[in-house]
């Protein structure tokens, strides 16, 4: 088996999760049933292919970064996704225990919002979330309604099931598919097909111990706007390097919360200094620029034996 029976392993956007049977669930079986159904309303994509970008391993620990296209059928997009990840084995060779990271998820799923909202003629965020709640919550119910019955219910019926997820729960965050969200509950209708009595309760009002808030840390700041947002929004649209510790000053006076963070790092003043020098404060990347631009690690870090054995081949 490719995995130790109790095996336990994180991705940083969901939760921890225990035991061979819900992490093969979640590690395959999820991508396998967005497969058999590919046009069902879904943020989660089908992988068609990936690509190694680099890789290191030392005794029983091995990391990797690797780069899958996704095929997000049912919204009639393609797009990259870098997923890194660390993984330690046992002398069976089986994972002990993994952390999967999914590189830049949050410009993914505001990449998939935007191009949808152009898609469907929309002139608001709130409209594009409206169409993907309605989309969303859908599935969802008819999902409840075709298999959680008998001691596996959770709501009276689909109306019940509608009426509650699309007035109750929020729609959620890019880091929020792990909390009280109905990106969280997406994601976990897809497993429901698998162990009804286990999965129902994820999709149900209470999450199911699953689709809830997680750490105190979290409560404090849901849907918080980054210092970037918040100085644009108060002092209009201007280039980032404009800026500067003043301004920073000037919103805590007008009462603006800020953390710590943001305090103490005037980041904004220091991308005036860096933009004179390399264009790092600027709107030349996209989602797709971004996951596909050249590693410059790539040659050093390749596998032992796979190594380029031509001395002009420079690293990319």
């Amino acid at each position: 088996m490719l995995t130790y029976p109790q095996i336990l392993g994180r991705v940083d956007i969901t939760r921890t999760f225990a035991g061979r049977e819900l992490n093969t669930e979640y590690l395959f079986g999820l991508f396998a049933q967005l497969a058999l159904n590919p046009n069902a309303s879904t943020l989660l994509g089908v992988p068609m292919n990936y690509t190694i970008v680099h890789f290191t391993a030392n005794q029983n620990i091995a990391s990797a970064a690797t780069i899958i296209t996704f095929d997000f059928v049912s919204l009639g997009i393609v797009l990259p996704v870098e997923i890194d990840t660390w993984n330690v084995f046992n002398a069976q060779g089986q994972i002990l225990e993994y952390d999967a990271t999914f590189r830049w998820f949050e410009y993914l799923l505001d990449t998939i919002i935007a191009t949808v909202g152009a898609e469907i003629g929309a002139t608001s965020t709130e409209e594009i979330i409206q169409f993907f709640t309605v989309a969303l919550v859908t599935n969802i119910c008819e999902t409840h309604q075709a298999y959680c019955n008998g001691t596996n219910q959770q709501y009276a019926n689909y109306s019940a099931c509608y009426d509650f997820l699309t007035t109750q729960v929020r729609f959620g965050e890019a880091y929020e598919l792990g909390m009280n969200t109905i990106l969280c509950r997406s994601i976990h209708e897809n497993m429901v097909p698998y162990r009804p009595s286990v999965h129902c309760p994820h999709i149900g009002p209470t999450g199911g111990g699953v689709s809830k808030h997680q750490g105190t840390d979290l409560k404090l700041k849901p849907c918080s706007l980054s210092l970037k947002r918040r100085l644009s929004m108060r002092h209009g649209k201007r280039n980032n390097h404009q800026f500067s510790a003043t301004s920073i000053a000037n919103l805590q006076m007008q009462g603006v919360q800020l953390s710590a963070w943001e305090s103490h790092v005037p980041i904004c003043s220091l991308c005036r200094v860096l933009v004179d020098i390399i264009q790092y404060c600027t709107d030349d990347l996209t989602y797709l620029g971004v996951v596909s631009e050249p590693y410059f690690t790539n040659q050093p870090m390749v596998p032992y034996g796979f190594a380029n054995s031509d001395p002009t081949v420079a690293a990319e």
